[in-house]
């Protein structure tokens, strides 16, 4: 998005695809703010994780709370996002202002979303 610069940051959580890769997930990309106070750590702005299409089948017919929204499938995978529960920073603070600045929203990422091979 327009709005991510410097302040945003791309990473590969390979903790995360280490610890589920027996639920079918196969990458996992966490998008982070940084904030200005450099005393507290980066917060997720949005994760993409690519999951097996069956193995993502079968985590929606589970019930309960969703892992995320599915916003692609391709080639075998289903293209999932998570977004934050709420703005991490102290209401009103610089980077409360900033986080909320560079949020994206579903109807935003369906638009912009693409599956490059």
């Amino acid at each position: 998005p327009p709005s991510w610069d410097e302040r945003v940051r791309m990473v590969e959580d390979r903790e995360t695809v280490s610890s589920l890769s027996g639920k079918g997930i196969h990458a996992v990309r966490l998008f982070e703010y940084l904030p200005r106070d450099t005393s507290i750590v980066p917060q997720t702005l949005l994760g993409v994780y690519v999951y097996d299409s069956l193995a993502w089948a079968r985590l929606e017919a589970e019930g309960g709370p969703p892992q995320g929204e599915l916003i692609a499938r391709a080639a075998g995978l289903a293209y999932v996002v998570g977004f934050p529960q709420s703005n991490p920073f102290a209401p009103g603070s610089v980077d409360s202002v900033e986080f909320d600045k560079r949020s994206v929203t579903m109807a935003y990422l369906k638009g912009a979303f693409h599956v490059m091979r």
